[in-house]
């Protein structure tokens, strides 16, 4: 008989566990579609088209993560509309087989953590050596190699690139990485062997970093012949950069409780970065933290419960839900659906997951819908006031919903078939589950809040509503680089169409674009204050 402390809280004994465990991992190798799919699409070629910029940062890794009830499918709609976004790749994978509100939000993000980790390392490992085979068979002469790893990292004409360049080449750095990613096996067995794959690309992603500190100079010269001290921030930035190109980190967009799991799984793979022969950590001048990294660089909550929930959903037009309470949930919810107690309105989740900070160069965004009649607008809101690099956004939905949108494409056909055709009439068209349909809009009212033309963040500084607030808030350094080069590109879109009298109405931005120029200088082709550049050309005229 088995001893009752090798029972978890579920009441699943170890051995039900491992079972449980073994059969995820199986059906994470199951080909085609059934619970889940795991596929990153091939990359658009746009053609004669001048396609626009996304509203997301380009050459980043984007998962979707479903809800509580919602399955991996439900997101379809939506990572199609941003795939046809000019170079946004897309990877759908599922959370987990069956009802993600029946685990643990804790070990959902760990598990969702390990699984942006595995995919991370087959994409290093696939990219990595694309680039060795072509730094070998670009040169001509072996003097030429800081060129062509200039080149491969879209570095910039300056004695800092160079110095980059040069060092790296001297070490081959490149091709020890190559070597070493030959120990990450390819997605289906890395799936299998997850817990090693994880541990091995952690530890190789870990020693290489810092490596790759320590080939930064600690002064670099100016125009002028000044010389400026690189100050950590800058370094971690060019570290992330670097690394970014051959294993990029992820974006994770979570629905409802999936924003959950997709910000605490930032938080779970926060990593130090030591600098190689100097003994310390890179580290904030601003809160004298030690700087972090994390292999997810922006979560973005869609309807999410981050402040929590403390009522019921009103099923009944004109009348309020019930209060919701820990101890009032009924036994079997706590035992067998532990994630609903930890969305409530001051779990400990919750208190965790507002009270640790997020690194620098990484973002979080809660985007709330107003009429959301589930989660609350209060009930959305990030500690903004604590972190400079959470946000929080409001969207309204302007489409029509349809259950069968979300539902998995193999049952779709069953919605038109008694009785759930009459399910399906009642939750489209009753205003008792209005609440809801607002709730499950994000995933279907794609055009509105997600075109970079119409998306709310340009839209508002185009439009004069709180602008300089909004810009300062998106602006500030700590936040995702790649957002912020995103956005600055997503401006520039529009200052190109725009009118003179609305570039006269941006001359706000002119001082701050100056500040960005000058104190934010990294050495890319395509880093922000090269964009920041730009803009300020079409603010101040030819």
């Amino acid at each position: 008989m088995q001893n009752p402390a090798d029972r978890d809280f579920f009441g699943l004994s170890s051995t039900a566990r491992t079972l449980r465990d073994a059969s995820d991992r199986l059906a994470e190798a199951i080909p085609g579609g059934w619970f889940f799919s795991r596929d990153e699409a091939p990359e658009k070629t746009v053609g004669a088209v001048v396609a626009r910029p996304s509203i997301l940062p380009k050459n980043y890794l984007l998962e979707f993560v479903a809800g509580t009830f919602g399955p991996a499918s439900s997101g379809r709609g939506l990572m199609d509309h941003l795939e046809n976004e000019e170079n946004v790749r897309r990877i759908v994978t599922r959370t987990n087989v069956g009802i993600m509100a029946a685990q643990d939000l804790e070990e959902n993000s760990r598990r969702k953590l390990e699984d942006v980790q595995l995919t991370r390392a087959v994409k290093f490992k696939h990219t990595i050596g694309r680039v060795v085979d072509h730094l070998e068979s670009s040169l001509n002469r072996i003097e030429d190699r800081p060129h062509v790893i200039r080149e491969i990292f879209s570095l910039d004409e300056s004695p800092l690139a160079e110095a980059i360049a040069t060092r790296i080449s001297e070490t081959h750095f490149l091709e020890r990485l190559a070597d070493e990613a030959e120990g990450v096996p390819e997605m289906r067995l890395a799936v299998l062997r997850a817990a090693q794959t994880v541990a091995y690309f952690d530890d190789l992603e870990r020693r290489f970093r810092t490596e790759l500190a320590s080939f930064l100079p600690d002064f670099e010269v100016d125009a002028e012949g000044r010389r400026h001290e690189i100050g950590d921030d800058k370094a971690l930035k060019i570290i992330n950069h670097i690394f970014d190109a051959f294993a990029p980190r992820m974006i994770l967009i979570g629905h409802s409780q999936g924003g959950l799991v997709a910000l605490r799984a930032m938080q779970l793979g926060m990593q130090q970065v030591r600098v190689k022969d100097k003994r310390r950590f890179l580290h904030s001048h601003r809160s004298g933290r030690v700087h972090r990294y994390s292999p997810v660089a922006l979560a973005i909550g869609l309807g999410a419960p981050y402040d929590g929930i403390s009522r019921s959903p009103s099923l009944v037009e004109g009348k309020e839900g019930s209060a919701l309470e820990a101890s009032t949930l009924p036994a079997y919810v706590k035992r067998f659906m532990p994630g609903v107690s930890q969305m409530l309105h001051g779990s400990s989740f919750l208190k965790t997951l507002r009270r640790v900070f997020i690194p620098f160069d990484c973002s979080a965004i809660s985007i709330a819908n107003p009429k959301d009649g589930l989660v609350p607008l209060a009930g959305t809101q990030l500690p903004v006031g604590d972190f400079k690099n959470m946000h929080n956004l409001e969207a309204r939905s302007t489409g029509r919903f349809d259950l069968a949108d979300i539902a998995p494409e193999f049952s779709r056909p069953a919605l038109g078939m008694w009785p759930l055709t009459r399910l399906r009439a009642a939750f489209n068209e009753e205003a008792r589950f209005e609440g809801l349909r607002e709730h499950c809009s994000f995933l279907v009212d794609l055009h509105e809040n997600w075109d970079v033309d119409k998306g709310e963040i340009v839209r508002k500084i185009f439009d004069g509503e709180g602008a300089e607030g909004l810009f300062d808030e998106m602006m500030y350094e700590v936040n995702f680089d790649g957002l912020r080069e995103q956005l600055m590109a997503n401006l520039l879109y529009r200052l190109r169409t725009s009118e003179p009298d609305e570039r006269a109405s941006l001359s706000w931005m002119v001082p701050r674009l100056r500040d960005i120029i000058a104190e934010e200088q990294l050495p890319f082709l395509n880093s922000l204050d090269k964009r920041a550049s730009l803009a300020l050309m079409y603010l101040e005229g030819e």
